[in-house]
């Protein structure tokens, strides 16, 4: 008989005399054992033999060992630590306790040891100070029972567990598929367990994965581990949601399937913010935006959110961490942007400022910032340059330009102004910008497109002259009491604006610049060393000369654009709305155009040309100031020089009248010369040209000259004037031929057009051919409209006019000055006549 030294004897009188003093105690047990087997402990036979392992790892305070084998009698585990107790089979046979003497034991040989009940119903217990055994058919035997609790009754048995263990556990009969499952689970246990250092299943030795692990005061937190459920310490049935696996230190039900309902579930966050903090990247390990999946996932979030919200783990600049409530999220952060405001805004790196990270990180308490907070707190202590990035930067991030108002903005003179809002952005030099008072201009190094789109101008050089705000500060030099030095601080501003074509408004010519004499004056009343204008104009001219040092600092081009003379000043003016005075003959001029102009351009000072050859090839050169006919300077031209009698030399409209211009720039002088009839000074042009025998027009554009003067008003009537034929006619002697029988009964006759014979004969002061009275002293065959078939087949083809009456006669003679004359017809009184012959 097999020693018994945990009093097994004893435990089974105590139990088999409970059993018959109440026979409803015995079916209690059974029920309980059964509820044990087939609810609670269902599927943990690993688990729960882990768990014994671990304890008498603990109990012993060496690292565990657990080994798994089957044997020819069933399924054999095995481990070390503390051995089987009299407390401990106490227990086992207790059914309902579990000798914890305190919390860090989960339980050693308590109730969970029924899950072996799942896979034998014959289980021997083998440890260094003896051993017991369950025995199912022992117990029914001994009770005289066909049903009992198989783990009430422990009996005694002598084999020693395996050498180098304490405790060895036979699972009799078991199936040795069992080891697959203690393989499967092996890892999660080792996770679980720390206790345990190996486990060894079969020949496969099993130890803990390296995996990245958090230690709380009540939890550990594992990376890369199933963290489908909590584990306290091994799986319970409660689903979790986290990223981690979290192996908690609370209390269960005694099922171990279940958190017990007074478990601060709290606990088990506590110490998860530092460990967040610990990892590269914090983001994967916060709780997913997703409904938890039962109330402790929910309490769980909850604390691990209030856990993270009171510490320092979002990564933040240079790698600090920073609490929630201290970070600031930019949605669409780029790196360059983080690299340039990482000094002056706590920012969470570009790759958690995009969805859901950035969702994730204000739900914690994370500013979020808008594109107006980042204009707000932008430094203004930077370089210029350094903006240019920025804005850059902001620009690839499609921040909303129209949100960045409040942005700093670097100033070409030195300023940092807040808003783009008024700015200009202008290209050149940033030196010469810098001296530009009348305009606030973004430095060079700092334009950028987005600028423009936040409410700057973009502007050409041109716009920055022909800005009101400097003609305002030009207007303000005060030349009566004469112009200061600082005055010319302001030409040379304009001056360092001026490249190559720029043409600078007009008023820029009351810009100061010194002269060779040491005074300054207006730049218009000065001219440049070399101008060959001067050659034009002659010896009196009233301009003085540039000084000569100063004429050398800047380019001749940026001279003349401010109005120091070369060639012939340009005044340009858009949308004027009055004649300017300085012109001659402005008044004149302006009067009669047929309304206001889009732009002024006038050449200055023609009335002081005394060479007009070299003048002409001046004005030629000039760009945009003969292009318009109508304008001030071919109106000048065509008005007070030769040119409004000369005709270009490919029009051969008034060809024979009017001496082409022999010129070599005439083809630029084309608007200035006679090209039609547009006042009535043209008109006496070529009514005297008309009367000078000494031109041979052809016929045709005798006719085109009278056509074009008809209507207008001669300040001098010629004495003679062109007829029909080419020839010089004294005007007494001449008339307008107004109808076409007209050509045989009068002589003498200028023509421009029976539509203009009116006006013509009203131009040239001439009668109407047709008002001379005509007499027909015989009478013809009278015929009404349309009787007579040869004078209605002419009329038909527009050889005889329409009458109402037709009289024909055999040869037709009229009386016209006292002469007879003999015509093929004429119309008198209404009456056609005709003679017969010809119709």
């Amino acid at each position: 008989m097999a020693a018994d030294p945990f009093g097994t004897a004893a435990l089974r009188r105590a139990t088999l005399a409970a059993w018959r003093d109440s026979p409803t105690r015995a079916a209690e047990d059974l029920a309980a054992e059964r509820d044990l087997v087939t609810v609670g402990y269902r599927d943990r036979v690993a688990v729960e033999l882990a768990q014994n392992a671990a304890d008498a790892a603990t109990a012993a305070g060496i690292p565990g060992e657990l080994a798994v084998w089957a044997e020819a009698d069933g399924v054999h585990v095995a481990n070390t630590g503390a051995p089987l107790s009299k407390s401990g089979v106490a227990s086992l046979a207790a059914l309902r306790v579990s000798p914890k003497s305190d919390g860090a034991s989960i339980g050693r040989f308590g109730v969970g040891f029924a899950a072996v009940l799942t896979v034998t119903d014959h289980v021997e217990i083998r440890s260094n100070d003896g051993g017991i055994a369950f025995s199912a058919e022992r117990s029914r035997a001994d009770s005289g029972l066909d049903e009992v609790a198989a783990m009430r009754l422990p009996y005694p048995v002598a084999p020693a567990p395996r050498a180098g263990f304490a405790t060895e556990v036979v699972l009799v009969g078991a199936d040795p598929a069992l080891l697959a499952e203690f393989a499967d689970q092996a890892a999660d246990l080792l996770l679980d367990l720390p206790a345990l250092a190996a486990v060894t299943v079969g020949d496969e030795r099993f130890e803990t994965p390296d995996l990245v692990t958090g230690h709380g005061p009540h939890a550990r937190w594992v990376i890369g581990a199933d963290a489908r459920f909590l584990h306290a310490p091994t799986r319970t049935d409660e689903p979790l949601t986290l990223p981690v696996r979290v192996i908690a230190d609370l209390p269960t039900t005694p099922d171990r399937r279940r958190l017990h309902p007074d478990a601060d579930v709290a606990l088990a966050a506590r110490g998860y913010a530092a460990f967040v903090a610990a990892q590269p990247d914090p983001m994967p390990l916060l709780p997913p935006r997703r409904p938890p999946a039962g109330p402790v996932d929910a309490l769980l979030r909850e604390a691990i959110d209030d856990e993270l919200r009171g510490h320092a783990w979002v990564p933040g600049p240079d790698g600090a961490r920073l609490r929630p409530d201290r970070a600031a999220v930019l949605p669409g952060l780029t790196a360059e942007l983080n690299t340039l405001l990482c000094e002056a805004l706590p920012l969470v790196p570009p790759e958690y400022s995009s969805a859901p990270d950035a969702a994730r990180l204000v739900a914690l308490g994370a500013r979020e910032l808008t594109a107006a907070d980042l204009a707000d707190a932008v430094p203004r202590d930077r370089d210029p340059a350094w903006y240019g990035e920025l804005y850059a930067a902001l620009d690839a991030a499609r921040l909303p330009a129209d949100d960045l108002g409040a942005l700093p903005v670097p100033l070409a003179d030195g300023r940092v102004v807040t808003g783009a809002r008024g700015a200009s952005l202008v290209a050149g030099d940033a030196d010469a910008l810098a001296l530009v008072t009348w305009a606030r201009i973004v430095h060079p190094a700092a334009a950028h497109p987005l600028l423009e789109r936040a409410g700057a101008r973009g502007l050409s050089p041109a716009d920055l002259l022909g800005d009101p705000a400097l003609r305002e500060e030009v207007g303000r030099i005060d030349w009566e009491a004469g112009a200061t030095d600082a005055d010319l601080e302001l030409t040379a501003a304009v001056l360092g604006l001026i490249g190559e074509g720029t043409v600078g408004p007009g008023f820029l010519g009351l810009l100061p610049v010194p002269g060779d004499d040491g005074a300054l004056y207006p730049a218009d009343e000065l001219l440049a060393a070399a101008a060959p204008l001067r050659a034009v104009l002659g010896e009196d001219h009233p301009y003085g000369t540039v000084d000569p040092d100063f004429e050398a600092r800047y380019p001749a081009e940026a001279l003349r654009a401010i109005g120091v003379g070369w060639s012939f000043g340009v005044l340009r003016e858009p949308l004027p709305t009055e004649p300017d005075e300085s012109l001659d003959g402005a008044d004149e001029w302006w009067s009669q155009l047929p309304g206001e102009p889009d732009e002024l351009i006038a050449v200055r000072d023609l009335d002081l040309v005394e060479q007009w050859e070299p003048a002409y090839a001046l004005l030629a050169e000039l760009p945009g100031v003969l292009d318009d006919p109508d304008g001030y300077t071919a109106w000048w031209l065509h008005t007070r020089t030769d040119l409004g009698r000369l005709r270009s030399p490919d029009d051969e409209a008034f060809a024979g009248l009017l001496d082409p211009c022999t010129h070599p720039a005439a083809p630029r002088l084309r608007a200035a010369l006679l090209h039609a009839v547009r006042t009535d000074a043209d008109a006496q042009v070529l009514a005297d040209a008309l009367a000078d025998p000494a031109r041979t027009p052809s016929p045709a554009v005798v006719i085109a000259a009278h056509r074009a003067i008809a209507g207008h008003r001669l300040a001098e009537l010629p004495a003679r004037v062109r007829g029909i034929d080419g020839e010089v006619l004294d005007a007494e002697d001449a008339a307008v031929l107004d109808v076409p029988y007209a050509r045989f009964t009068a002589s003498g006759l200028v023509f421009g057009g029976l539509d203009v014979a009116a006006d013509l004969a009203d131009t040239l002061d001439l009668p109407l051919a047709g008002a001379e009275p005509v007499e027909i002293p015989s009478a013809g065959d009278r015929f009404a409209r349309g009787a007579h078939p040869g004078v209605t087949l002419a009329q038909a083809l527009g050889e005889l006019p329409d009458a109402a009456e037709v009289h024909v006669h055999d040869e037709l003679v009229i009386v016209v000055g006292g002469a007879e004359r003999r015509v093929p017809y004429v119309v008198a009184d209404g009456v056609l006549h005709v003679q017969s012959r010809r119709w």
